[in-house]
């Protein structure tokens, strides 16, 4: 498996960074405690630094993964055999 290792600069405007951290991870669901294996809640382990990059790894894999797809879609419909009939 072959790995690129992409660094990404985004400007946050009027924001702080942690400010920005905060509007994303709470956009794809982080919590700020999670339940434990007994069903009680404990703070997150995963930060909001890890869970954002692990949300845009996520958001690239899937992004590959529907390329892949479409390559493939395309593919097979350029070898279907069109001269089956059916009278």
């Amino acid at each position: 498996m072959a790995t690129q290792n992409i660094t990404i600069t985004i400007d946050t405007g009027n924001f702080t960074v942690a400010q920005a951290l905060e509007f994303y991870t709470n956009l794809h669901g982080y919590r700020e405690q999670v339940p434990d294996d007994n069903g009680d809640l404990i703070d997150n382990p995963e930060t909001r630094g890890q869970y954002a990059k692990r949300m845009i790894a996520t958001c690239v894999e899937k992004d590959i993964k529907r390329q892949q797809i479409r390559i493939a879609k395309r593919s097979a419909a350029i070898n279907v055999d069109d001269s089956i009939g059916v009278s």
